[in-house]
Protein backbone atom coordinates (compact mmCIF):
# COMPACT_ATOMS: atom_id res chain seq x y z
CA UNK A 1 0.00 0.00 0.00
CA UNK A 2 2.89 2.60 0.44
CA UNK A 3 3.12 2.47 -3.11
CA UNK A 4 -0.10 3.95 -3.41
CA UNK A 5 1.21 7.05 -1.80
CA UNK A 6 3.07 7.94 -4.56
CA UNK A 7 0.54 7.69 -7.74
CA UNK A 8 -2.77 8.40 -5.71
CA UNK A 9 -3.54 11.32 -3.03
CA UNK A 10 -2.41 10.31 0.09
CA UNK A 11 -6.27 9.26 1.65
CA UNK A 12 -6.54 6.44 -1.09
CA UNK A 13 -3.11 4.19 0.84
CA UNK A 14 -4.32 5.20 4.51
CA UNK A 15 -8.49 4.29 3.66
CA UNK A 16 -7.30 1.09 2.14
CA UNK A 17 -5.31 0.25 5.17
CA UNK A 18 -8.07 1.26 7.42
CA UNK A 19 -10.37 -0.95 5.10
CA UNK A 20 -7.88 -4.21 5.45
CA UNK A 21 -7.90 -3.81 9.22
CA UNK A 22 -11.42 -4.18 9.15
CA UNK A 23 -12.36 -6.71 6.38
CA UNK A 24 -14.01 -4.22 4.06
CA UNK A 25 -11.65 -3.83 1.46
CA UNK A 26 -14.03 -4.89 -1.51
CA UNK A 27 -16.83 -2.71 0.43
CA UNK A 28 -13.80 0.56 0.23
CA UNK A 29 -12.70 -0.17 -3.05
CA UNK A 30 -16.85 -0.12 -4.66
CA UNK A 31 -17.34 3.15 -2.30
CA UNK A 32 -14.31 5.11 -3.49
CA UNK A 33 -14.88 4.18 -6.88
CA UNK A 34 -18.73 5.21 -6.78
CA UNK A 35 -17.53 8.25 -5.54
CA UNK A 36 -15.12 9.46 -8.28
CA UNK A 37 -18.05 8.56 -10.89
CA UNK A 38 -20.11 10.92 -8.85
CA UNK A 39 -18.00 14.22 -8.43
CA UNK A 40 -17.21 13.66 -12.28
CA UNK A 41 -20.55 13.54 -13.01
CA UNK A 42 -21.27 16.51 -10.88
CA UNK A 43 -18.18 18.31 -12.41
CA UNK A 44 -19.98 17.30 -16.39
CA UNK A 45 -22.73 18.07 -15.42
CA UNK A 46 -21.94 21.84 -14.10
CA UNK A 47 -19.50 22.56 -17.10
CA UNK A 48 -22.43 21.18 -19.70
CA UNK A 49 -24.85 23.49 -17.59
CA UNK A 50 -22.35 26.10 -17.56
CA UNK A 51 -20.84 26.04 -21.18
CA UNK A 52 -24.57 25.90 -22.40
CA UNK A 53 -25.49 29.17 -20.87
CA UNK A 54 -21.70 30.55 -21.94
CA UNK A 55 -22.63 29.65 -25.82
CA UNK A 56 -26.14 31.23 -25.43
CA UNK A 57 -24.94 34.15 -23.93
CA UNK A 58 -21.73 35.08 -26.55
CA UNK A 59 -24.32 34.40 -29.36
CA UNK A 60 -26.30 37.02 -28.38
CA UNK A 61 -23.59 39.42 -28.33
CA UNK A 62 -22.33 38.05 -31.76
CA UNK A 63 -25.94 39.16 -33.41
CA UNK A 64 -25.85 42.51 -31.29
CA UNK A 65 -22.44 43.27 -32.26
CA UNK A 66 -23.14 42.33 -35.86
CA UNK A 67 -26.01 44.97 -35.59
CA UNK A 68 -24.57 48.11 -34.31
CA UNK A 69 -21.57 47.78 -36.51
CA UNK A 70 -22.92 46.68 -39.58
CA UNK A 71 -26.05 47.60 -40.43
CA UNK A 72 -26.77 50.34 -38.06
CA UNK A 73 -23.90 52.44 -39.89
CA UNK A 74 -26.09 52.55 -42.67
CA UNK A 75 -29.45 53.08 -41.45
CA UNK A 76 -27.48 56.21 -39.57
CA UNK A 77 -26.56 57.37 -42.73
CA UNK A 78 -29.97 57.29 -44.04
CA UNK A 79 -31.45 59.03 -41.10
CA UNK A 80 -29.34 61.51 -41.37
CA UNK A 81 -29.28 62.15 -44.90
CA UNK A 82 -33.12 62.65 -44.89
CA UNK A 83 -33.11 64.91 -41.55
CA UNK A 84 -35.52 63.18 -39.81
CA UNK A 85 -36.59 63.30 -35.89
CA UNK A 86 -35.83 60.07 -34.38
CA UNK A 87 -37.43 58.68 -31.63
CA UNK A 88 -35.52 58.41 -28.48
CA UNK A 89 -34.71 54.80 -28.45
CA UNK A 90 -33.13 55.26 -32.30
CA UNK A 91 -30.76 58.58 -31.08
CA UNK A 92 -29.79 55.77 -28.14
CA UNK A 93 -29.19 53.14 -30.64
CA UNK A 94 -27.32 55.40 -32.93
CA UNK A 95 -25.43 56.36 -30.14
CA UNK A 96 -24.15 53.09 -28.69
CA UNK A 97 -23.33 51.59 -32.42
CA UNK A 98 -20.71 54.72 -32.61
CA UNK A 99 -19.57 54.21 -29.41
CA UNK A 100 -18.88 50.41 -30.03
CA UNK A 101 -17.40 51.21 -33.21
CA UNK A 102 -14.78 54.27 -31.64
CA UNK A 103 -13.88 51.48 -29.00
CA UNK A 104 -13.36 48.51 -31.50
CA UNK A 105 -10.95 51.21 -33.29
CA UNK A 106 -9.30 52.54 -29.58
CA UNK A 107 -5.80 50.07 -28.98
CA UNK A 108 -6.41 51.38 -25.27
CA UNK A 109 -9.17 49.23 -25.20
CA UNK A 110 -7.91 46.02 -26.37
CA UNK A 111 -4.91 46.82 -24.05
CA UNK A 112 -7.47 47.11 -21.13
CA UNK A 113 -9.33 44.25 -22.47
CA UNK A 114 -6.32 41.35 -22.32
CA UNK A 115 -5.07 43.03 -19.06
CA UNK A 116 -8.59 41.89 -17.88
CA UNK A 117 -8.51 38.28 -19.54
CA UNK A 118 -4.94 37.93 -18.53
CA UNK A 119 -5.91 39.24 -14.42
CA UNK A 120 -6.51 35.65 -13.64
CA UNK A 121 -3.51 34.19 -14.75
CA UNK A 122 -1.67 37.16 -13.43
CA UNK A 123 -3.03 36.41 -9.62
CA UNK A 124 -2.36 32.33 -10.36
CA UNK A 125 0.92 32.78 -10.77
CA UNK A 126 1.86 35.70 -8.45
CA UNK A 127 -0.40 35.17 -5.21
CA UNK A 128 -0.77 31.53 -5.78
CA UNK A 129 -3.46 28.88 -5.72
CA UNK A 130 -4.59 30.02 -2.53
CA UNK A 131 -5.27 33.99 -4.21
CA UNK A 132 -6.58 32.79 -6.63
CA UNK A 133 -9.59 29.91 -4.88
CA UNK A 134 -10.09 33.04 -2.80
CA UNK A 135 -11.27 35.36 -5.92
CA UNK A 136 -12.93 33.16 -7.54
CA UNK A 137 -15.18 32.30 -4.67
CA UNK A 138 -16.29 36.04 -5.07
CA UNK A 139 -17.63 35.43 -8.64
CA UNK A 140 -21.34 35.70 -8.86
CA UNK A 141 -23.12 32.49 -9.67
CA UNK A 142 -19.81 30.44 -10.30
CA UNK A 143 -17.87 31.42 -7.09
CA UNK A 144 -20.95 29.57 -5.11
CA UNK A 145 -20.92 26.88 -7.20
CA UNK A 146 -17.53 26.01 -6.82
CA UNK A 147 -17.58 26.58 -3.07
CA UNK A 148 -20.50 24.05 -2.91
CA UNK A 149 -18.73 21.56 -5.13
CA UNK A 150 -15.49 21.52 -2.71
CA UNK A 151 -17.63 21.26 0.30
CA UNK A 152 -19.50 18.32 -0.91
CA UNK A 153 -15.67 16.55 -1.52
CA UNK A 154 -14.90 17.40 1.51
CA UNK A 155 -17.87 15.73 3.20
CA UNK A 156 -17.66 12.66 0.97
CA UNK A 157 -13.95 12.22 1.78
CA UNK A 158 -14.33 12.71 5.18
CA UNK A 159 -17.22 10.39 5.47
CA UNK A 160 -15.22 7.65 3.53
CA UNK A 161 -12.11 7.91 6.34
CA UNK A 162 -13.97 8.00 9.16
CA UNK A 163 -16.25 4.87 8.03
CA UNK A 164 -13.12 2.71 8.02
CA UNK A 165 -12.10 4.20 11.34
CA UNK A 166 -9.34 6.52 10.16
CA UNK A 167 -8.58 9.01 13.28
CA UNK A 168 -10.57 12.06 13.10
CA UNK A 169 -7.05 14.42 13.09
CA UNK A 170 -5.50 12.48 10.86
CA UNK A 171 -8.79 12.09 8.22
CA UNK A 172 -8.69 16.02 8.22
CA UNK A 173 -5.11 16.33 7.36
CA UNK A 174 -5.62 13.50 4.61
CA UNK A 175 -8.64 14.88 3.32
CA UNK A 176 -7.33 18.93 2.81
CA UNK A 177 -4.16 17.19 1.31
CA UNK A 178 -6.62 15.67 -1.50
CA UNK A 179 -8.77 18.77 -1.97
CA UNK A 180 -8.19 21.14 -5.07
CA UNK A 181 -9.13 24.00 -3.23
CA UNK A 182 -5.67 24.81 -1.40
CA UNK A 183 -7.87 27.21 1.33
CA UNK A 184 -10.56 24.64 2.40
CA UNK A 185 -6.93 22.32 2.95
CA UNK A 186 -5.84 24.38 5.30
CA UNK A 187 -8.54 24.90 6.82
CA UNK A 188 -8.51 21.06 7.05
CA UNK A 189 -5.11 20.85 8.93
CA UNK A 190 -6.42 23.80 11.29
CA UNK A 191 -9.43 21.84 12.01
CA UNK A 192 -7.50 18.65 13.01
CA UNK A 193 -5.35 20.78 15.31
CA UNK A 194 -8.15 22.13 17.01
CA UNK A 195 -9.86 18.19 17.45
CA UNK A 196 -6.65 16.68 18.23
CA UNK A 197 -6.29 19.90 21.48
CA UNK A 198 -9.96 18.04 22.50
CA UNK A 199 -12.21 20.11 20.80
CA UNK A 200 -15.07 18.82 18.97
CA UNK A 201 -15.48 18.57 14.88
CA UNK A 202 -19.11 20.56 14.72
CA UNK A 203 -17.33 23.29 17.00
CA UNK A 204 -15.22 23.53 14.90
CA UNK A 205 -16.73 23.62 11.74
CA UNK A 206 -19.53 25.81 13.42
CA UNK A 207 -16.89 28.69 14.12
CA UNK A 208 -15.25 28.82 10.36
CA UNK A 209 -16.78 30.89 8.12
CA UNK A 210 -16.08 29.11 4.97
CA UNK A 211 -18.91 26.34 5.86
Amino acid sequence: LSALDEKFPAYVGSTLAAAIRTGRLLEALVEMARQEARAQQIWRTLWTSTAYSLLLVGMAMVVVLFFLLVPMPMFAEIFDDFGLDLPVMTVAIIGVSRAVRGLIGNPYFWATAAFLVGLPLVFRLTLGRRVFDAVRFGIPLFGPLWAWTNQAQFARRMGLLTSYQVPLGEALRMTGDALVDQNLGKICHRLANSVEGGRSLAECVAESSYF
